[in-house]
């Protein structure tokens, strides 16, 4: 099986969702991390999902 890489860019606060979508769509995929700002930065606040990980199987 081949693999393939890819990056999604989304929209401010649509990546968790739209890996949610792709992990619903495709069966055996899943969303592995989320990852929020540790603390306020310049342009977003504390908490804010920076990053989403998932498989696409």
């Amino acid at each position: 099986m081949t693999e393939i890489i890819n990056c999604l860019r989304c929209g401010y606060g649509e990546a968790k969702k739209a890996a949610k979508f792709y992990a619903a769509t495709f069966l055996g995929s899943h969303v592995d991390r989320v990852n929020n700002a540790a603390s306020d930065y310049h342009g977003g606040k504390d908490g804010d999902e920076l990053t989403v990980e998932f498989t696409v199987l």
